[in-house]
């Protein structure tokens, strides 16, 4: 009882010495909640009046704007509480920056952990309290105004518990910050660093990564910041602001971030503590509080800064690795010397330790050449078929057009769906196909495709490599691309579980395009549509999609209920080739020909364009020679080259009409020379469609090269 009262007697005591800070706590909550919510209330109310809203109608808007001011994914609310945290923790232990006030402390007969334990405890309070008691007022005012409701209090409740969770981690962290340092502008520094530091660094390796690995895979990036309560505090408010009226469930996904934002709060006042116990009273006024910190500290700053210079230098050079060279040497000596100089505030000190030097040079040559030289075996590696369990295939422009959902409801990126998928199995395939890396000019093939692959270990480990494969690889493509998992992992409306979530909501809209006209279909014909579309899919794979030319697209809008009264549009596209037996039948029967582009009796005239690829070519390597590159290529106008003819003839434009493919189709995998790099065609319709303002359609098309008549090369020929 006696200590307890101790404590509380020392905790009024701090209180009394720190009386400005709760005065500018307590007016900041007050003029953010109360005052500010009050102001908004008034505001609506005065545009509901204007709108001539009342009832329900009323009530929404209201609920929304409060939903947004108190909801946890407010930014601005973050960000004040993060800059209260570092400040309330700078202020507290404030007396450490000096030398007199640590003496006049510490001749307290007062044991250190309790001094700790009321300036900590106060630093809380004095955000906890002032935040608290106004948010309780601006809730109270929305409920008189008539904007709160169950939701909105449930989403206030939660919101406070996740910002005293990430208060206590910036608290904790700025804490750390003020006893490794012994003056005020190096705490913050030290602050901005340790709550960034784990970012950099990741980013720092993966363009490592991206620049040395030939195979690395973007979707290999580890986004997780373990070390900052930033992090665990986005991803919270990340996942329960997609819930919306789900509040109960959505906090119920989040509460593992929110735990881990208090535990690592825990750990930063466990090591705050520990360093306040150690921290010797002549630390105060100095740059480091502990002289054992400062090289290790100096080498994690001086590292990764000269491997960042020399990264930077590398982008700007097109080629010279003495300058890449130069620059990280330059940046380990100028950022030891600038540090060796703030450590003892004495410019003299700038090279007085010199091994130092050597050692951040040894350490940034050594990272450079693991990466230089792929001592990691990163690019060789491939999976062993004992170990492997499955892997999933992102192969490129499949899924364009898509989006993807989870089972909340929620967009997710497609390497979070995939990964949410049972992956391929065929792991003999898996694993011939990763060995069988192509490589350009190889056999005389340059076509290739890239393909992003997360191979699933047994041991749980998953693995990204993204590889090109020669666009003959028929056989190994197709065991892949016609496989269940597959079909289910690309596309979503293959898989019936993830259809059904889809089909319960609103469709905004369905249209066919086959890239020169969009007709608009009943969103009563999604359900029929899909069913025939996944029985002619169930029968095709990577070879019907590269040797196959696209009939049309079949694009649906879904109105997706997301947040409290608000939604999302998702897509979804069914592409219709000539394999599609089921579907072309069906929509043949609505009166939508899949069989041509466009009627022949509705064009007037084709305008074709022959650019002459060929002897623009030839006239630049000519003039190469003699003027040099960049003249050449100035000196080489292809409107000099181009020829362009309009063709009106009945039979001229049949056979203009079978070699033309709509340039709004894509043509993904496709073998190289498939279509003509030289013509640019445009069709005149004779009732002026394309002319009409709601025209949706296109009137450009490619040629397809072996479907070129003979004729049209005379007919635009070069003179």
């Amino acid at each position: 009882m006696t200590s307890r009262n101790s404590f509380w007697a020392s905790l009024k005591e701090n209180n009394k010495r720190r009386i400005w800070i709760w005065i500018v706590s307590g007016l900041l909550w007050f003029v953010y909640y109360p005052v500010s919510m009050a102001m908004l209330m008034g505001r609506k109310i005065e545009h509901n009046h204007m709108d001539n809203l009342t009832g329900e109608a009323a009530k929404l808007r209201l609920t929304e704007e409060v939903g947004e001011w108190l909801e946890v994914g407010n930014g601005i609310t973050g960000i004040l509480v993060a800059c209260m945290a570092i400040v309330c923790a700078i202020q507290g232990f404030s007396y450490l920056y000096s030398r007199k006030k640590v003496d006049m402390y510490h001749s307290v007969p007062v044991k250190k952990s309790h001094r700790f334990a009321v300036i900590f405890t106060n630093g809380v309070l004095i955000y906890f309290i002032p935040y608290l008691v106004n948010l309780v007022l601006a809730v109270l005012v929305a409920g008189v105004s008539g904007g709160m409701n169950g939701t909105i209090l449930g989403q206030a409740a939660i919101a406070a518990l996740m910002h005293l969770a990430f208060y206590l981690g910036i608290f904790a962290l700025a804490t750390v910050a003020v006893m490794m340092t012994g003056n005020l502008i190096i705490t913050i520094f030290a602050t901005v660093i340790f709550l960034g530091y784990e970012l950099a660094i990741k980013l720092l390796l993966e363009t490592l990564e991206m620049r040395f690995f030939s195979y690395y895979s973007t979707y290999s990036a580890d986004t997780a910041v373990y070390s900052s309560p930033i992090y665990y505090f986005g991803k919270a408010a990340f996942t329960i602001s997609y819930m919306g009226e789900k509040i109960g469930s959505g906090f119920g996904d989040a509460f593992p971030y929110v735990l881990a934002g208090f535990m690592l709060a825990v750990i930063f006042t466990c090591i705050a503590y520990y360093c306040y116990r150690k921290r010797p009273a002549e630390a105060a006024g100095k740059a480091m509080a502990f002289d054992k910190t400062k090289a290790p500290i100096k080498l994690l700053l001086t590292i990764p800064f000269a491997l960042g210079v020399a990264l930077a230098v590398n982008s700007i050079v097109v080629s010279g690795a003495a300058f890449v060279i130069f620059g990280a040497g330059l940046a380990v000596i100028v950022g030891n010397c600038v540090i060796e100089v703030i450590y003892e505030a004495d410019i003299k000190a700038a090279f007085r330790k010199k091994y130092q030097i050597l050692i951040s040079g040894g350490c940034v040559a050594a990272i450079a050449s693991i990466f230089i030289f792929d001592l990691t075996g990163y690019d060789a590696w491939i999976p062993s078929p004992e170990k492997l369990q499955d892997a999933v295939f992102l192969l490129p422009n499949a899924y364009n057009g898509q989006s993807y959902m989870d089972e909340n409801l929620q967009r997710v990126s497609i390497e979070e769906y995939a990964l949410s998928k049972p992956g391929v199995t065929d792991i003999e395939a898996i694993c011939e196909l990763s060995a069988r890396k192509a490589v350009e000019g190889e056999d005389g093939n340059s076509a290739y495709i890239w393909v992003d692959v997360a191979y699933r270990m047994k041991s749980g480990k998953v693995v990204w490599r993204s590889f090109p494969v020669s666009i003959e690889e028929d056989e190994l493509l197709d065991r892949i691309t016609g496989s269940e998992e597959y079909k289910k992992t690309i596309y979503q409306a293959y898989d019936d579980t993830a259809y059904e979530r889809m089909a319960g909501q609103e469709v905004e809209e369905v249209i066919y395009t086959n890239g020169f006209r969009v007709v608009n279909l009943s969103p009563e014909e999604v359900q029929t549509i899909r069913e025939l579309w996944k029985k002619d899919m169930e029968n095709m794979s990577y070879t019907d999609f590269r040797d196959e030319f696209k009939c049309g697209v079949i694009d649906i809008e879904w109105k997706v209920r997301w947040m409290n009264n608000s939604y999302y549009i998702d897509n979804t596209s069914f592409d219709v080739y000539p394999s599609n037996t089921n579907l072309r039948k069906y929509l043949e029967e609505k009166g939508i020909g899949t069989e041509n582009y466009v009627d022949i009796e509705q064009i007037a005239s084709i305008t074709v364009t022959n650019h002459h690829m060929e002897e623009e070519q030839r006239l630049y390597e000519e003039r190469r020679n003699e003027m040099g590159d960049a003249e050449a290529q100035l000196s080489v106008d292809r409107e000099d080259l181009s020829v362009t003819k309009v063709f009106t003839e009945e039979e001229q434009i049949k056979e203009l009409v079978n070699a033309m493919y709509p340039s709004r189709m894509n043509t993904w995998w496709k073998r190289s020379g498939t279509f003509s790099n030289d013509y640019e065609v445009e069709i005149q319709y004779k009732n002026g469609e394309a002319d009409s303002s709601v025209y949706r359609g296109s009137t450009n098309a490619r040629l397809i090269a072996d479907r070129i008549p003979d004729w049209l090369e005379k007919e635009t020929a070069y003179q």
